[in-house]
């Protein structure tokens, strides 16, 4: 018996793979509520919101696993970038859930990373919720404000 099933009573990858079948059937019957729900290639779990195209996927690193909820949101615009990055620290600081907004390269995403080891079933569907839903609200601030060019527009 490995230690984490020792501590926790279910082994990690059972239950990522329970999580996984279960945040996919959660967002299937949210198709009222506007999320449409796919696999990818790699098992991983595509979502869209609004505006806003997401995915929901697992990630080891070390003796670590996470739960990653990453949503690419825009591209960085051409200019006001000074107005623009005060904006994303402003709204990080704003943000009443777990997530974070960040840059990569020419890109913005709103992203959730947790420790599988310490979430619950609630803290899962709750994080992918949320994510979604702040990402879809964030995506047509920034563009409205700056005129950044959505990510799945291009």
């Amino acid at each position: 018996m490995g230690i984490f099933k020792g501590i926790f009573g279910e082994e990690r990858s059972d239950k990522v793979n329970r999580w996984k079948k279960q945040i996919f059937e959660m967002l299937s019957n949210l198709e009222d509520d506007g999320y449409l729900v796919d696999w990818d290639d790699e098992g991983d779990i595509l979502v869209k919101k609004g505006s806003a195209i997401g995915n929901v996927f697992f990630v080891e690193d070390g003796n670590d696993m996470y739960l990653v909820v990453s949503v690419p949101i825009v591209f960085l615009p051409q200019e006001n970038c000074l107005a623009f990055y005060r904006k994303l620290l402003d709204m990080n600081y704003g943000i009443p859930v777990m997530g974070k907004l960040s840059t990569n390269e020419d890109r913005v995403y709103y992203r959730t990373l947790l420790d599988v080891d310490f979430i619950t079933d609630d803290m899962v569907r709750f994080a992918v919720i949320e994510t979604m839903n702040v990402a879809d609200d964030i995506d047509d601030v920034l563009s409205e404000e700056f005129c950044a060019k959505f990510i799945n527009e291009e």
